[in-house]
């Protein structure tokens, strides 16, 4: 069974220590991430079929692009590069909407 990104240790009888699993809660938060991403890119993939079924190609430029920047959330070098909890937890973009 899987502990969570957080855990409790024992340090000394009668005294524990929280430590998180920095790598469990960054996958924690991908996870939700990939909930939020997967809504937005299917309102894009309907922007794109009328961007295309119009042929309108700077619209479709432009729904390219949001769609990269959502593929590429989960790989953003702020969400890679964090270091604690708080750091990871603040890593959600403006484009990517309310949590």
């Amino acid at each position: 069974m899987d502990a969570g990104p957080i855990t409790a240790q024992r340090k000394r009888k009668g005294h524990s220590m929280i430590t998180v699993n920095l790598e469990k809660a960054r996958q924690v938060h991908i996870r939700a991430l990939r909930g939020a991403r997967k809504n937005l890119l299917e309102k894009i993939d309907v922007e794109r079929a009328i961007a295309t079924d119009s042929d309108d190609n700077a619209a479709l430029a432009g729904i390219k692009a949001r769609a990269k920047e959502l593929r590429d959330v989960t790989k953003h070098p702020n969400l890679l590069k964090a270091k604690t909890l708080d750091e990871i937890k603040a890593f959600w973009p403006d484009y990517m909407g309310f949590r």
